[in-house]
């Protein structure tokens, strides 16, 4: 299994509330954006105050804040408010939005 990468080589990839920065994807032939990957780690931060969520159909995703809060909402589900450190698990196909300001 290949390491996580350092800072200086990570993958950013920008997204509608901001940018994520690749710590980890398997296999090490993986490509996040064609959605060929198994498993994938990041780290995220948001510049909106509001934003939606990538799409990642069959990908069951796991979000937790470091810094901040976040108001998630998943459409016709459910709301969550989000501290440092707690955890929020969804369907990567759901239509999921945030409010707040996160790293």
């Amino acid at each position: 299994m290949k390491e996580l990468y350092k800072k200086e080589d990570r993958t950013i990839s920008r997204w509608s509330g901001g940018e994520t920065s690749q710590i980890f994807i398997y296999p090490e032939t993986g490509d996040y954006l064609s959605r060929k990957f198994k498993a994938r780690i990041s780290v995220a931060k948001t510049t909106k105050e509001e934003s939606d969520f990538t799409k990642l159909d069959g990908v069951d995703r796991v979000l937790s804040v470091l810094e901040g809060e976040v108001e998630i909402s998943h459409k016709g589900k459910y709301k969550v408010n989000l501290f440092p450190y707690e955890i929020e698990r969804f369907k990567g196909e759901w239509e999921t939005t945030a409010k707040g300001k996160i790293y």
